[in-house]
């Protein structure tokens, strides 16, 4: 059996933890398979993508900024993908190539055990990507009926919104603008999940967030590095309980990899892969 070749593409994919945790859940179960990251300039998608199917790639994890741009170059969406409106995860199948969207999953699998103890029903996204995208999903599944979007962009966020709204009529979705008296008028909520790239090796974190933490809501960060982000940092100082956001990576990666192999990933394999990754940026 020949060995298959999958891609994470991005525009700054160079120094990702994917790799080292797709190839270590390959090796575990015996599968002939590659994973490597490539980066891309934004526009150039279409170009990449042409070039993925000449050469067969059995599949694709795409983050940011090509969620949402890469449906239309795809020949068929699952419903989850269609939903959201994003896709994060392709696959080959024959000749053709089709999306998916495992973002949910990486949200939903680490809030299970949380979600029984502790009602999520308002819940705020810090961002308005493809993330943000899927973190409305997921809460739809859990029974939130009340999701914020706290944005700098109001026109993209209320677009986005617009569009979720007509998938999930039974949802109350709202905009505010990162600032002080926005934020104040949205009041307290039981998740804070923070889909934009602030608060790691890059960003800082904007003080006015931090006014989301009273009331000690359960606190997601879809940024995985560091493994203590400044938000994770701060929610910890408030009380609040925590999931980082190497757990989403772990659960979005596991459900890629069953998508893809027919297989379910080796959960252990490839989270001590995925935190060996992230500590040895740390050094």
């Amino acid at each position: 059996m020949s060995a298959e070749s999958y891609i994470l593409v991005g525009t700054a994919v160079s120094r990702s933890p994917s790799p080292a945790m797709m190839n270590a859940a390959f090796k575990a179960v015996g599968v002939p398979a590659s994973y490597r990251a490539e980066s891309i300039e934004a526009g150039g998608l279409a170009e990449f993508f042409s070039g993925c199917k000449r050469a067969g790639i059995a599949g694709v994890s795409v983050t940011m900024p090509f969620k949402t741009e890469i449906m239309p170059l795809l020949d068929v969406l699952d419903e989850r993908a269609k939903e959201v409106g994003a896709v994060n995860t392709v696959k080959r199948v024959e000749k053709s190539y089709s999306g998916f969207n495992t973002d949910i999953d990486g949200i939903l699998k680490p809030l299970h055990a949380l979600a029984k103890e502790r009602k999520l029903m308002r819940g705020a996204v810090i961002g308005a990507g493809g993330a943000a995208r899927a973190f409305v999903g997921a809460m739809h599944r859990l029974g939130c009926r009340e999701v914020s979007v706290v944005a700098r962009n109001r026109p993209h966020a209320s677009r986005v919104l617009g569009e979720l709204g007509q998938r999930f009529p039974d949802m109350t979705l709202r905009v505010f603008r990162i600032e002080r008296g926005d934020i104040e008028k949205l009041g307290e909520i039981d998740i804070l999940f923070n889909a934009a790239p602030i608060g790691g090796n890059g960003a800082r974190v904007p003080k006015e967030l931090f006014a989301l933490l009273k009331g000690g809501p359960v606190v997601f960060d879809a940024v995985y590095d560091p493994v203590e982000t400044e938000l994770v940092r701060e929610a910890r100082q408030w009380r609040c309980p925590t999931i980082p956001g190497h757990e989403m990576l772990l659960w979005q990666g596991l459900a890629a990899f069953e998508i893809w192999t027919g297989t379910k990933g080796p959960e252990e394999t490839m989270r001590e892969a995925l935190i060996d990754a992230l500590r040895g940026r740390a050094r």
